[in-house]
């Protein structure tokens, strides 16, 4: 839904804005905290991608709380929301007033949408927005037969902010835990090539390959 509680912050030279999440009551109640940078507003900041996270908690209810938010800098900011096929949603197309908040979640409590996951979906807007994106229960881990969630959100970048060549790690701390790895094309035809791991892939927009330390 919409919520008017988008914050602003404007300064006359460059500087660096970062966020913590704090979940210390309601459902879930003392999730570790989650932080991500917001990255800077330009007149380009209008087309994105989602970047999802599917490992959610795997307990015997067995469902994800994928979600996405959106935040307007202007009044008047019309964005569009295309799902790619994975996902079993209408598009949507909303308005939105300056500071203005619009979230899109997996409830809980909702069994029809168990399995979603927003990864690949493009947002379009008439004006600059940010665009958050991540998953409210995240399974980080199952060491020695326990498992340990968290809330993840970070912060999307727009199209002129992508590139043709990454380096990465393996996010990986030993024990029986893991790490994941997801190539998302913002552009149909796109050719991509991972040593070690996969060659002469062709992905199209909104497709993803995925790659970790147990499937790819």
């Amino acid at each position: 839904g919409k919520e008017s509680k988008g914050i602003l912050v404007t300064s006359t030279k460059p500087v660096t804005i970062h966020l913590a999440t704090h979940i210390s009551s309601g459902r879930y109640g003392n999730l570790p905290p989650d932080a991500s940078i917001s990255r800077p507003l330009t007149e380009t900041s209008t087309e994105y991608f989602l970047a999802g996270y599917h490992r959610y908690w795997t307990g015997s209810d067995d469902k994800p709380m994928s979600f996405y938010m959106i935040v307007a800098a202007e009044d008047a900011t019309q964005v569009d929301i295309h799902y790619p096929d994975s996902v079993p949603m209408e598009d949507q197309h909303v308005r939105l007033s300056k500071h203005a908040v619009f979230t899109k979640d997996v409830s809980y409590d909702d069994d029809t949408k168990a399995g979603i996951d927003f990864t690949g979906t493009r947002v379009v807007s008439n004006k600059p927005v940010s665009v958050f994106s991540g998953n409210g229960l995240a399974l980080l881990n199952a060491q020695g037969g326990n498992t340990f969630s968290k809330y993840l959100c970070e912060s999307m970048p727009s199209l002129d902010d992508l590139g043709t060549e990454y380096t990465s790690f393996p996010i990986h701390y030993g024990g029986d835990g893991g790490y994941e790895v997801r190539v998302i094309a913002v552009v149909n035809e796109t050719g991509v090539s991972i040593p070690a791991f996969s060659t002469g892939l062709t992905l199209n927009m909104g497709e993803y390959y995925v790659v970790n330390n147990t499937v790819t």
